[in-house]
């Protein structure tokens, strides 16, 4: 694993990691529609960055990444 990766990995974490929080904080104004709505688009969020960075498709086939919407 090169820094690079290393470090790649790391912001990708601590991303998680505050996406996780203020969906816990979202979850505090139960049942409104935009909350749900706001916590589905967080979800998909992190499994593009799950898929991306921890499943190696960041450098993976072209094809696969512009099928996440990855634009890399």
């Amino acid at each position: 694993m090169t820094d690079r990766t290393r470090n790649q990995l790391g912001r990708t974490w601590i991303v998680l990691a505050a996406i996780v929080l203020s969906g816990m904080m979202a979850v505090a104004f139960q049942g409104r529609a935009p909350v749900v709505v706001f916590a589905v688009l967080l979800a998909l969020l992190k499994a593009r960055l799950i898929i991306l960075d921890f499943m190696g498709l960041r450098s993976g086939p072209a094809a696969m990444r512009h099928g996440l919407w990855s634009g890399r």
